[in-house]
């Protein structure tokens, strides 16, 4: 009998396959992490399989820890881009894998920490291999979960991260997106409800009902792999941003804004900078944070102060108020101005006239 547990095994190998092959000098430094993923998904469902045909099943504190390392695997793929270099282990992670060792060895032992009766509510071959391992380690079941929820709350907080980074373009931003609403979000609904699940049945509740739905998270959170084959492509050409490149671009805004001073219009922004340059607003931002460590509207307010400045320089308070001077260097408000100029000055825009009428 052919169980559809094997076609998931060879879809999830040709998944792997399909990743180890476009491992590259310029990827490798989180694609690694993805084919340890799908490593360790293939090595789950290989052991699945096995049970089914030969009732052969691979030591619980190996298939765990397979378990744990898929987890692991994806929030250190989602470290690495966010990073832009390979994402180290942690004390953290070997703080946790210590936890879920020991706490296997404490049940090993045949002590228990907590004492539950573990009932079986459905007849599947699933919850019988679940019962083969967890029968006499119900504490590893609780360790796991929480194991479970740590990475994955610290996946979901890296995804934020690295849609609010500045230094990661704008395609890779929407490529792990697409990867994160169409597999990681079912990859950790899946390994959540497993948990679940198998609390339920330690708590004697029944809950068949969760073992179905989680099976279809696995079979879509696949199929969806296979169906958009650019989207495993995609995450592949991901590569670590070029400094030379926002080096150049940041070279041609500062001398353009040097040359033609359009910031002494107040209403001169972002959008207008990069009509007149023809850059896309996304790498302008990225060119003036790497080499200035500004937000657009502060590195256009530096250069308004530099004008400002030259003209206190020149004698333009002599002839005009501090008012006049607002005007003529682009700010909006007179607040604004004094603001910005104590900022870049650490002065006001007197005691740098005085400051230069000093002997």
């Amino acid at each position: 009998m052919i169980y559809p547990v094997f076609l998931i095994f060879f879809v999830v190998l040709y998944i792997n396959f399909t990743l180890f092959r476009r491992i590259n000098k310029t990827n490798s430094y989180h694609q690694i992490y993805l084919v340890t993923h799908f490593t360790s998904q293939t090595l789950i469902i290989l052991n699945f399989c096995l049970y089914l045909s030969l009732d052969v099943a691979l030591p619980l504190l190996l298939i765990s820890s397979i378990k744990v390392i898929s987890l692991l695997s994806i929030f250190k793929f989602i470290a690495s881009i966010n990073k832009q270099k390979r994402a180290q282990l942690n004390l953290i992670d070997g703080i946790l894998f210590i936890l879920f060792f020991g706490v296997y060895l404490i049940n090993f032992s045949g002590l228990e920490i907590t004492n539950f009766n573990f009932n079986v509510f459905a007849s599947d071959t699933f919850m019988s291999l679940i019962k083969t391992y967890f029968y006499n380690y119900k504490d590893v079941v609780f360790v796991f979960t929480l194991i479970s929820i740590y990475y994955s709350s610290k996946i979901v907080i890296d995804i934020y991260k690295l849609y609010k980074n500045e230094k990661i373009e704008e395609s890779t931003k929407i490529n792990i997106l697409k990867f994160s609403y169409l597999y990681i979000t079912l990859f950790l609904s899946s390994t959540f409800i497993s948990s679940l699940f198998i609390i339920l049945n330690l708590l004697n509740i029944p809950s068949s009902f969760i073992l179905l739905f989680n099976k279809l998270l696995i079979i879509s959170s696949l199929l969806v792999l296979i169906a958009i084959p650019f989207l495993l492509k995609n995450i592949s050409s991901i590569k670590p941003f070029s400094s030379k490149k926002f080096m150049s671009e940041f070279k041609q805004i500062d001398s353009f804004l040097i040359d033609e001073k359009p910031y002494l219009k107040p209403t001169y922004t972002l959008s207008n900078l990069s009509a007149d340059l023809n850059l896309g607003s996304h790498s302008i931002r990225q060119a003036v944070k790497i080499n200035r460590n500004m937000t657009v509207p502060k590195y256009l307010n530096s250069h308004r102060i530099n004008y400002a400045c030259s003209q206190i320089e020149s004698g333009f308070l002599d002839k005009f108020s501090v008012s006049a001077l607002v005007n003529e260097c682009g700010f909006g408000s007179q607040q604004s101005f004094n603001r910005s100029f104590k900022q870049f000055c650490n002065k006001t825009p007197n005691e740098y006239l005085t400051s230069l009428k000093r002997p």
